[in-house]
């Protein structure tokens, strides 16, 4: 497009708009009673901009109203969502002292700021002022109204006293008087002489710079194209048939462009050095000269760029109901790179596919069920603008792209070489290897030399790892270690650390906006297909049942052929979803319409919680035992109680090496961390301080007593657990000084319990046995 100056970012309308206040975060409201009233007119308009900049609003006032809690506030409503807001005269003081809000002007020129004026202008702006206020003072001083005759009497003396010829004409005094008295928000600059209008000649089209820009880029790829080599490449191009509308704007009669060499040569020179190099000598050498501009920063809120790669665990997985191993699995990952929080994730086995990529995808993008992991929390989740991929050919296929594609998704791939561009993610697979599943007993380790560094007894590459279990795990450790503990590149600088949990509470409130995502997208893009047949109102696809009372309508539509001798019968197109084999959806091409179709009460066992692959492995171990097929999940689930001995095996040796122990001390460690590390608010006052506090659980409330005189606490909330005091030899005791403010309750616990009692020097050992068979009674 055509070229804007490199500050134009730095103009309010550049910025992204805001729709409502709080996205603005609006100071506090607080002492509006000491607070000057603004004069906002109504109709007049006003640009509120938030606290880092980033986005404002523009407002339309609507008067003023009295509140009886907040007193004078202002009524903006928003321009653009037309939302209404009350804003009070403290709000506008504080967001005006962090140059956060600023009238809209009438005349463009006045929104200059009056820093931005040059030392010529400043000077005439300052000498139409002095003008202005000469006017101003001579009225108040004769307390008359400023006529033509005051204005002029006014202008004369100080054009004296200025040393100039003579004074400006009685029009230009009034300009700069009734400009005066409007009070603008940048005095000088509305005082200042205005600028030029600059080139009147009409611009060229966006067609016309989008191919002018492509023939520069062919002409850097040439050896030695100058700016000569795209004007004969741009004539050659407008004799095409799809530029016949640029050739109409800037060929005349005689076939000549009607546009000036100098054009041609700006856009040529425009294009900067990187680019020149990469486009001339190739990406290694653009790289090796200008290395700097390699370096990608982080994005400015979340879910702007999220990056993309996958690692293989190092330890074999198996089916939990079942003797089946599926091997050593996958995890496909989507890490935020503004916040290092993992938006989510997809477990498989193979090589990675458009199944699994939409998987992880539809995972990270909508919220996570987390009801088979109570204690961790996982509220991260949203469409990411950008997703970035390494030069995997397994994700950088065209079904990929094009899945971005539909959901709205920009696919950008690494340089290649460049390994760093992605190191973030990089980093956390290496950690998530070598913190967690390196760990785990009867880890297979990242390669056959390092796996025969550990002990034979360990068994290393078996089976040892249920699927529930890799997941537990998994989970564990992204929402009890990784999410909740610093991480570098976060923070200030890119050596700095900070939380991802933290800096994604920060930066949420900024993330943009989306549009709502169907999600029969994701099956509609890598779902099974199949012509299926409705007999009794129900579906049987893969030895699996499905059923639903709209199917059983379908039959009575006299479009629908039935079974019969010589009768073909009605076929339906059927999607299967590659997350879970519960239901399928059924396209009625009579209406138009989808149909969610769940799975029969009979295998809803069976089959709810299970992905397709998982089926498919147990239709493949059912058929290397039967050499047949299952007639259904009942046959299939007969077969493996037949087996059941295998499954057997499987679980000794998973014993042998301990791993559902070390799942359990993980999950216990995580949960600790989580607890320990919350802040604990102390109360600095002597009473509150002599009651024990639960670290383990600090918010947990104290048991209340239930007034029985019977049950008397072991410690009483007041009571310190212990303390020692000096004894009469200046030796430190065990003691507790208030014990006798303890009320007396019943008898004493029938466990001994320690009591401490205040001993005097001069009580011999009678007296000490009254006490204690006082406290008896």
């Amino acid at each position: 497009m055509k070229h804007e100056s490199s500050s134009a970012f730095l103009n309010a309308t550049a910025l992204e708009p805001a729709h409502t206040m709080r996205e603005l975060r609006l100071p506090s409201d607080m002492g509006a009673e000491y607070c000057q009233p603004y004069n906002i007119p109504m109709g007049s308009e006003l640009i509120l901009l938030d606290d880092v900049g980033r986005k404002f609003g523009n407002f339309r006032s609507a008067g003023v109203q009295t509140d009886d809690i907040r007193g004078r506030v202002h009524v903006l409503q928003n321009t653009l969502s037309e939302n209404t807001a009350l804003v009070s005269d403290y709000q506008l003081a504080e967001m005006e002292k962090a140059k956060r809000f600023f009238p809209r002007e009438e005349n463009p020129d006045w929104e200059v700021s009056d820093v931005a004026l040059t030392p010529e202008k400043k000077d005439k702006a300052e000498r139409n002022l002095a003008y202005a206020v000469a006017i101003r003072d001579l009225a108040a001083e004769r307390g008359v109204e400023a006529k033509r005759g005051l204005m002029e009497e006014a202008a004369a003396k100080l054009a004296v006293s200025l040393g100039e010829p003579k004074p400006p004409t009685y029009n230009t005094l009034k300009k700069y008087y009734e400009i005066y008295i409007s009070g603008p928000y940048n005095l000088l600059a509305a005082l200042a002489p205005g600028s030029s209008s600059g080139n009147k000649n009409r611009g060229y089209s966006d067609r016309f710079e989008q191919l002018l820009r492509a023939c520069c880029h062919m002409a850097w790829q040439q050896p030695k194209g100058t700016w000569r080599t795209v004007k004969r490449i741009f004539l050659k191009q407008l004799e095409k048939p799809e530029f016949a509308d640029i050739a109409v704007e800037v060929l005349d009669a005689d076939g000549q462009l009607t546009c000036a060499d100098i054009t041609i040569q700006r856009r040529f020179y425009a294009v900067d050095r990187y680019t020149r190099k990469l486009l001339r000598y190739g990406g290694r050498a653009a790289k090796r000269l200008f290395d700097g501009r390699t370096r990608r920063p982080l994005p400015d809120v979340v879910l702007d760029e999220v990056e993309v790669d996958y690692t293989t665990v190092d330890a074999n997985v198996w089916s939990d109901d079942a003797p089946i191993a599926f091997g050593r699995p996958k995890i496909l990952l989507f890490r935020d790179r503004k916040s290092g929080v993992l938006l989510g994730y997809h477990i498989f086995f193979g090589n990675p596919s458009l199944e699994a990529f939409l998987a992880g995808l539809h995972h990270a993008i909508y919220p996570k069920d987390m009801t088979r992991f109570p204690g961790y929390r996982y509220p991260y989740f949203g469409k990411p603008l950008v997703l970035i991929f390494d030069n995997d050919s397994h994700l950088l296929t065209d079904d990929v792209k094009h899945a971005c594609d539909v959901l709205g998704i920009v696919h950008r791939a690494v340089r290649p070489g460049e390994p760093t561009d992605k190191g973030a993610v990089e980093r956390f697979i290496r950690t998530l290897n070598d913190y967690l599943f390196h760990n785990v007993p009867g880890s297979t380790q990242s390669n056959p030399k390092r796996r025969n560094l550990f002990d034979k007894d360990k068994q290393m590459a078996v089976p040892q790892l249920k699927l529930s279990e890799l997941e537990a795990f998994l989970v564990a450790f992204i929402c009890g270690e990784y999410h909740v503990h610093p991480v570098g590149g976060l923070g200030l600088t890119r050596v700095m650390k900070d939380v991802p949990a933290y800096v994604w509470s920060k930066s949420i409130l900024d993330v943009k906006m989306r549009p709502p995502v169907n999600p029969q997208t994701f099956i509609a893009l890598a779902g099974h297909r199949k012509k299926v047949t409705i007999q009794n109102g129900m579906v049987r696809w893969d030895y699996l049942t499905y059923a639903h009372p709209d199917l059983a309508m379908l039959e009575t539509r006299p479009e629908h052929r039935a079974a019969e001798p010589g009768v073909a019968t009605t076929t339906y197109d059927a999607c299967r979803s590659f997350l879970g084999i519960d239901r399928i959806t059924l396209i009625d091409h009579f209406s138009k319409r989808t149909i969610e179709v769940p799975i029969c009460d009979g295998d809803r066992a069976y089959a709810t919680g299970k992905r397709l692959f998982q089926h498919e492995a147990a239709l493949k171990k059912y058929r290397a035992w039967l050499k047949k097929e299952p007639l259904d999940t009942v046959d299939l689930q007969r077969a493996f109680d037949a087996h059941i001995s295998d499954l057997d095996q499987m679980h000794a040796v998973r014993n042998s090496q301990k791993t559902a122990e070390a799942l359990a001390a993980f999950h216990h460690d995580m949960l600790k961390k989580r607890r320990t590390s919350r802040v604990v608010e102390v109360a600095h006052s002597a009473a509150a301080s002599a009651k024990h506090i639960n670290y383990e659980d600090p918010l947990k409330p104290e048991p209340v007593a239930s007034g029985s005189m019977h049950d008397a606490p072991t410690n009483p909330p007041s009571t310190p657990r212990e303390v020692y005091v000096p004894d009469e030899n200046g030796n430190l005791v065990k003691s507790d000084p208030l014990a006798e403010s303890v009320p007396k309750r019943g008898k004493s616990p029938p466990e001994p319990v320690e009591i401490a009692v205040e001993t005097d020097p001069d009580d011999d050992l009678d007296a000490l046995l009254d006490k204690w068979k006082g406290y008896d009674k």
